[in-house]
């Protein structure tokens, strides 16, 4: 009895083992489904939607390949939005029908050298010809606008491909009339030169109040102030000021100094990309704040900060700085998730940039003669059925053949 007991023992082992190393599940070991689930389809969470979605959990078997293969249908294209499903989309609810006293900021970030859709197979978002749209429908409602990127439009060690999808992107934010572009410390791997001299062709303002030269003069405009005026005739003006972080310590050489913003900055970094002639300090991003903010309280009559940084940072900074620093909104460019909501910090609103011009973020203020009083945050999607821009789908046009182009490289999915 106990031999033949031991033999059943053995050859139960033996089946688990074979079901083990072939990768099928043994059914005497199947655990119960879950009650709560509906049979065979446990939930999951889809990050892009948000959603949830429903999955075999067990794997179906494999139907013959077909003698032929055939081409596969093409996913239609998404049915443009109307112009009343458009302003849905971008418009806070309860807009005031008098528009007198509004301005609309318009703010994005960390693009990364991005300007066509996601290659997501669902859900896809992006392009900046759409974004584009999106901009230029609420010029039509005649708010005065204002553009800022908080920096990071520059993909970490770019390769050739990502230099030159960056310099048609600052195409993009040049025909796009962006006001100010805060430069990260990653976009600094692209090279001064490359930096100022784009900048220079596409009518871009580049700013960094914390980047500077061996003899401490800031490499770029510290900030800049840019006037806009209301439907009521009042002229407002917006003090725009940019710093950076550091770059993360564990990036740097083992022999590298490191002191500066983050306590992780060398006194001069050496780009490996592109830049290897040129040096730069990153300083302390409150001590720069500081030399600057008295002034610009001066010129301006309201400040806007923008940050490359994770926004708690950014929250500890403006508290650093202390709430008589003046600084009324603040953008976070360093992305690390979708934030639609807005952080508080002393007088201070803080907000985050989008994820590859996924999103695109639109602050509707409103204004009591030159004070800014009110404000309404409206995160947005950049979604496939926005109809394009002409004028910015041209310079896709031109990118996507100028990657194609060139040489030995291998453009990604969504180029």
């Amino acid at each position: 009895m106990a031999e033949k007991q031991s033999i059943r023992l053995r050859s139960l082992f033996i089946i688990t083992m074979m079901c083990v190393c072939c990768g099928f599940e043994c059914p005497a070991q199947k655990p119960d489904a879950d009650k709560s689930q509906p049979p065979g389809a446990p939930l999951f969470q889809d990050i892009t939607s948000g959603k949830q979605s429903a999955v075999p959990s067990d794997p179906q078997p494999a139907e013959p390949a077909p003698a032929q293969l055939t081409t596969p249908t093409p996913k239609p294209s998404p049915t443009p939005l109307t112009m009343s499903q458009l302003d849905a989309l971008i418009l806070p609810r309860g807009v005031p029908p008098d528009k007198s006293k509004y301005l609309a900021l318009i703010y994005n970030g960390y693009r990364r050298s991005s300007i066509d859709p996601c290659g997501c197979v669902s859900h896809q978002l992006g392009g900046i010809d759409k974004e584009a749209r999106i901009n230029a429908r609420l010029e039509e409602f005649k708010f005065p606008v204002m553009k800022v990127d908080a920096g990071g439009f520059v993909r970490e060690a770019p390769s050739d491909v990502a230099i030159l999808r960056t310099r048609y992107l600052m195409q993009a934010l040049g025909r796009m009339k962006y006001d100010a572009v805060n430069v990260a410390y990653s976009d600094m791997d692209a090279g001064i030169k490359f930096l100022r001299d784009a900048a220079a062709s596409n009518n871009l303002t580049l700013i960094s109040a914390n980047i500077v030269d061996g003899t401490s003069t800031p490499i770029f405009a510290p900030y800049r102030v840019v006037a806009a005026k209301l439907g009521d005739e009042t002229e407002v003006k917006a003090g725009i000021i940019g710093v950076t972080r550091s770059r993360a310590s564990t990036m740097l050489p083992t022999s590298a100094p490191t002191s500066g913003a983050s306590g992780g900055a060398p006194p001069e970094f050496k780009p490996s990309t592109g830049a290897s002639h040129d040096s730069f300090t990153i300083i302390d991003a409150a001590e720069a704040l500081k030399k600057y903010l008295p002034e610009l309280r001066e010129k301006s009559d309201f400040i806007i900060l923008l940050d490359y940084e994770m926004r708690e940072a950014t929250r500890r900074l403006i508290e650093r700085l202390g709430s008589d620093c003046g600084i009324k909104y603040a953008v976070s460019g360093e992305w690390t998730g979708v934030f639609s909501d807005v952080l508080a910090a002393g007088q201070a609103q803080i907000v985050s940039g989008g994820y590859e011009g996924r999103q695109v973020g639109f602050y509707l203020i409103e204004f009591d003669g030159k004070k800014p009083v009110r404000s309404s945050n409206q995160f947005i999607e950049v979604v496939q059925s926005i109809p394009p821009a002409p004028e910015i789908t041209s310079i896709l046009d031109d990118a996507r053949k100028a990657v194609l182009s060139t040489p030995s490289q291998v453009p990604p999915p969504n180029m």
